[in-house]
């Protein structure tokens, strides 16, 4: 747990690669509280280390991430608990940085990095680490290194200037520790499926690719003009028509087959031969071709060229996309990276690959895809997620009108006898139960009038006649809308769960942002009470169990399969989760669930 105090040093240091590469540190610097100023280099690194320890806390910029653990891999007698990351309390404090920078004209726009923060505060950080290989040290480096700390102890200053909240600060540090462990575990990936799934959709798409080419008309392009060719008069280039059959072969017509990838030609083909009047245009204003809109149209040959679009996103997230997995996989593990405070709400973002789009069981090929993502032998997966987290939390924030109604219905109301959340919205909105689903989540992410009268099959009129009937049955959430909004509009953020802004760009967006960020605070909240329930369990990290993938609100847990311990550990995270919204003093009950496997397509 981050605590601040006033004997604290910034400190760097330089190595020979990223974690998983490193083998060597190079140097440490540490400019401390009153501003002295320390560089170690490669025979007294240990000495630095010992220094280190001496002070209160140290801050560092990606320090729980890189540094800490980095110097831990390389001495691992060292370590220290007491680490202010000025890298997770920037994502913390400026979730609109860009917006700053677009003011002040930084062209590192909305970069958290320790060079954007140089430019900001004035102190420019240096450009040894554009040109260096990192494979020696020179005394360049270690200046290089100084100035980084030099950087981050007056960003640390700046940050300290802007008293925010302690709880916040805390909860993102203690979830950053517990991520930087899961990211440096990795998410155990079979290749040997992986290659098979590999030839399957290899097949698929080529097959895929004949039909559509053999049922679909080239396209015709017609040359701009027939070739010519180039001589010189006197010193000067003129141009000539070719003659023969150069001439007739260029003034030829190109009759290239029709390709499913060019969503230009998939445009003109509905457009050309079912008069197709697109309403959803892209930022240069062509027509919007995706999957979504593919599946939506009734001509014959959309929905063919939609199931293909989905193999070639497939075969990009397996096989040659820039974060394939089968390219990122190293030792049987793929280790993707996640920022733990991606978001303005507080949610995560993930990258190198994005686990958060590993599809759904499911959606096509998502069950293969998801058997991919495994454990290693002597270990069951516990994939625990919370129950309801979207409706609880916006029952927490009706109780104050509602006294608790909405929280009562969504605890305790039942499909069988007609008094669960849907089947309510059934008999308020006059739609089948499935319909008032689909309704309610439009509502609840933001859908306009058109799309949740559409929904019922009527128009934009009919769409805003139920959602006020919505509201009259729902009076407390009109209520809450109107609150939140206000707060936006008046101070340009709401207050998170814990002290946290939560900066709102569009009135229309605040409900949403706060019930989005309540449930990714609860996440984050609980995974540090189960991490703290694991330790006092005495359970080792890495050798009982390791976290394997944290996205929205579910875990994915290896736990070693002996004495039951996977149903011990699932146990313990569904309780983690209501002790969360004890902690945050929850007006509606949480709770979570959680499944057993060998791979996440059985965990979730």
């Amino acid at each position: 747990m981050v605590e601040i105090s006033e004997k604290y040093v910034a400190a760097d240091i330089e190595s020979d690669g990223y974690y998983h590469q490193t083998t060597k540190i190079h140097c440490i610097s540490l400019v401390d509280y009153k501003g002295d100023e320390f560089l170690y280099t490669e025979n007294t690194i240990a000495d630095g280390l010992a220094h280190l320890s001496e002070y209160d806390m140290v801050v560092m910029h990606n320090g729980i991430d890189f540094d800490r653990p980095t110097i831990n891999k390389i001495h691992p007698w060292w370590w220290f608990d007491n680490v202010f990351d000025t890298i997770v309390a920037s994502r913390l404090i400026w979730t609109y940085l860009d917006e700053w920078d677009q003011q002040k004209g930084n062209e590192l726009k909305g970069s958290h990095a320790l060079e954007a923060w140089g430019k900001r505060l004035g102190i420019l950080k240096g450009d040894f680490g554009k040109t260096t290989d990192w494979k020696e040290y020179t005394p360049e480096m270690g200046e290089y290194c100084l100035q980084d700390s030099r950087v981050t102890k007056e960003l640390f200053k700046f940050i300290l200037t802007k008293n925010y909240s302690i709880e916040a600060l805390r909860l993102e540090h203690n979830f950053a520790e517990i991520i930087s462990r899961q990211e440096k575990s990795g998410f155990y990936f079979d290749i040997g499926k992986a290659l098979k799934l590999k030839d399957t959709l290899s097949i698929e798409k080529e097959k895929l690719l004949k039909e559509l080419e053999q049922t679909i008309p080239p396209t015709v392009e017609e040359m701009k003009k027939p070739e010519s060719y180039y001589g010189e008069i006197n010193g000067v280039r003129h141009e000539f028509s070719t003659k023969g059959s150069a001439q007739k072969a260029k003034a030829k017509n190109i009759v290239p087959p029709f390709n499913p990838n060019s969503r230009t030609q998939i445009a003109k083909l509905f457009i050309d031969k079912y008069g197709w009047k697109p309403t959803v245009l892209t930022e240069t204003g062509r027509p919007k071709v995706d999957e979504d809109i593919l599946e939506s149209l009734e001509y014959p040959e959309a929905k063919s060229i939609a199931h293909y679009m989905m193999i070639v996103k497939r075969w990009g997230q397996l096989v040659d996309g820039d974060n394939a997995w089968l390219k990122l996989a190293t030792n049987g593990r793929i280790h993707g990276s996640v920022i733990t405070n991606g978001a303005v709400t507080g949610r995560c973002s993930h990258f190198g690959p994005n686990m958060a789009q590993v599809p759904s069981v499911d959606s096509p090929y998502g069950h293969e895809c998801r058997e991919l993502f495994c454990v290693p032998i002597g270990y069951k997966l516990v994939g625990c997620d919370a129950s309801g987290l979207e409706a609880r939390c916006k029952a927490h924030f009706m109780y104050l009108w509602d006294k608790g109604e909405f929280a009562k219905i969504i605890l305790e109301g039942n499909k069988d006898e007609g008094t669960d959340i849907h089947s309510i919205n059934a008999k308020a909105l006059g739609l089948s139960r499935t319909d008032a689903k689909t309704w309610y989540y439009g509502f609840m992410y933001g859908a306009g009038d058109e799309k949740l009268g559409k929904i019922a099959g009527k128009d934009k009129a009919y769409g805003e006649k139920m959602k006020q009937q919505f509201f009259e049955r729902f009076p407390a959430l009109k209520q809450l809308i109107t609150a939140v909004q206000t707060q936006a509009k008046k101070r340009g953020y709401l207050i998170g769960l814990d002290g946290r802004h939560l900066h709102i760009r569009s009135e229309h967006a605040a409900l949403n942002t706060l019930l989005q960020s309540a449930g990714a605070l609860i996440m984050k909240k609980a995974l540090i009470i189960l991490d703290d329930d694991l330790k006092n369990k005495g359970l080792i990290y890495d050798l009982d169990y390791f976290y394997s993938a944290n996205v929205h609100d579910e875990f994915q847990i290896a736990v070693q399969d002996v004495d039951g311990l996977p149903d011990k550990v699932g146990k313990l995270a569904c309780e983690a989760i209501k002790k969360a919204g004890e902690y945050f003093k929850f007006n509606c009950q949480l709770d979570g669930e959680y499944k057993v496997g060998s791979h996440w397509a059985d965990t979730h």
